[in-house]
């Protein structure tokens, strides 16, 4: 956090103390974002993790970085933290994990849940197979469409 943090120009902020207050309320979520995975129950295997796949389906390289994935009983979750609410990137988020994590552990997260560092509210996505259906359909669809373009779907 404090690598990531002093690259934002404090000049950004109202004063110095709001700097100071929004980088303490960050912190502070954060914190208790993280607290749950102290319980026996949740097993992280990923954390701060930079996926890098090239998909056999799409014949395209997905990137996604994943911050937490834990396992839960029988399945397992994938942990967002971002810096606000953004329902834009919360989809592409999702279709970009889902592809990667269907593809690399052969079965999909139950969920995958979005905390806003800034407000520290969670959303939870709940994952079905059809969310996996649907997120192939579109990654291609942007994939061929990106391609007729002369772009690369990174």
């Amino acid at each position: 956090m404090e690598q990531t943090w002093k690259r934002i120009d404090e000049n950004l902020f109202d004063s110095s103390a709001h700097y100071y207050i929004v980088l303490a309320k960050m912190l502070d979520h954060l914190l208790r974002f993280l607290h749950p995975l102290r319980d026996g129950n949740c097993r992280p295997f990923l954390l701060f993790e930079r996926m890098e796949y090239i998909s056999k389906q799409l014949k395209a390289k997905i990137i996604i970085d994943i911050d937490v994935g834990y396992s839960e009983n029988e399945g397992y979750t994938i942990r967002k933290f971002m810096l606000d609410e953004d329902e834009q990137f919360e989809n592409r988020y999702k279709q970009a994990a889902l592809i990667i994590c269907k593809e690399l552990f052969q079965k999909l997260p139950e969920k995958i849940e979005f905390y806003s560092l800034l407000n520290g509210t969670c959303r939870v996505v709940t994952i079905a197979e059809q969310d996996y259906k649907q997120a192939l359909q579109t990654m291609s669809w942007k994939n061929s469409f990106f391609l007729k373009q002369k772009f690369l779907v990174v």
